[in-house]
């Protein structure tokens, strides 16, 4: 594999400018706002639980399950996805070998994981 010559220029510097707002934008702010959504998601869909209760006074239905899909896959996004999130980031600061070998393993494991639990 060969880098371009603008990814290598002055230091790799485009390069770990890239990596660093890849790891910002796409891993640690999805972490951030996913659970904020999630909140808001189940408080809605209990709200809309209240009304159909009040109008076909039904005891459980669907939405109690669905609500606890969402905060399952909520969970664990946000546990798996950190570490990805904060490995991306510290691969601008620590760009020896072997840190980025232990970056890839924990990027590898955790989509693996994440896949298996969805």
């Amino acid at each position: 594999m060969v880098y371009s010559k603008l990814f290598t220029w002055n230091n790799e510097i485009v390069s770990r400018i890239y990596m660093l707002v890849n790891g910002i934008v796409t891993k640690i702010l999805p972490c951030i706002l996913f659970p904020l959504i999630t909140v808001f998601l189940v408080t809605v869909l209990r709200k809309a639980n209240k009304n159909r209760e009040s109008l076909n006074k039904a005891k459980k239905t669907r939405s109690e399950k669905t609500s606890w899909l969402v905060i399952f896959l909520a969970v664990t996004f946000f546990v798996l996805e950190i570490p990805v999130g904060v490995a991306t980031v510290l691969q601008t600061v620590y760009t020896d070998m072997g840190y980025t070998y232990i970056a890839t393993y924990i990027v590898d494991y955790c989509n693996a994981f994440f896949m298996s639990s969805i």
